[in-house]
């Protein structure tokens, strides 16, 4: 993965996003367009609209691309499955992990996952391990 993760932050969060992990799936924009503009830069303003809409549109993303921390702790309250990995199929598409993982590549080298992260089921990425939307442009089935 690459070192271009953003950050981008008010008085009550901190946004992340990790754009090789980025499916392209329009969650964001689609949900928040205020929040999430691609076609503005900076792309993500924290400041437009309410802390509990950004964590909720967040926490929609499908893969972990966009993640967040709350510096008030109003998420304390949230469980935690941190020690449980979750692996959930999408149709067509990629298999999403959620939980604290190592990806071993064939050189051995090594990956440390925390969060959610779309691996690739199709064989069309170009960012493999990791998905990058190429099951849509060749009509991945399964």
């Amino acid at each position: 993965m690459s070192d271009n993760n953003r950050e981008y932050s008010n008085e009550e969060i901190t946004v992340f996003w990790k754009p090789d992990l980025c499916i392209h799936s329009e969650v964001c924009f689609r949900s928040l367009p205020r929040v999430f503009n691609p076609k503005r830069r900076p792309w993500v303003k924290v400041e437009a609209a309410e802390t509990s809409k950004i964590i909720e549109v967040v926490d929609k993303c499908p893969a972990g691309a966009l993640s967040y921390k709350n510096k008030n702790d109003i998420d304390e309250n949230k469980p935690s499955d941190e020690n449980q990995t979750k692996i959930k199929i999408s149709k067509d598409g990629p298999a999403i992990i959620t939980g604290n993982f190592k990806i071993i590549n064939i050189d051995g080298s090594e990956l440390n996952i925390s969060g959610k992260s779309a691996l690739c089921r199709c064989g069309a990425s170009k960012k493999m391990p990791f998905c990058d939307g190429s099951h849509r442009e060749i009509n991945f089935k399964g």
